[in-house]
């Protein structure tokens, strides 16, 4: 398993006072590892998000198939 969130939210505050941290649409998020390679996503809203159609199968087939399981 491969958690996709920040492990910590940035101090900086962005947008209103007291509101703290978040990401914005547009922003893009990056987690990587030199085994695996980078995930990229860039931040959009919900209901405009492709469907993922990628399940634990195919992952595991992605893997084997690259020598990494």
């Amino acid at each position: 398993m491969v958690y996709l969130g920040p492990m910590f939210a940035p101090s900086k505050v962005r947008g209103e006072k007291g509101k703290g941290f978040t990401y914005h649409v547009g922003d893009v998020v990056e987690i990587s590892t030199p085994l695996l390679g980078t995930l990229r996503n860039c931040v959009v809203h919900s209901n405009k998000a492709v469907c993922w159609r990628f399940g634990v199968r195919d992952l595991m087939g992605n893997l084997a198939g690259r020598g990494l399981l």
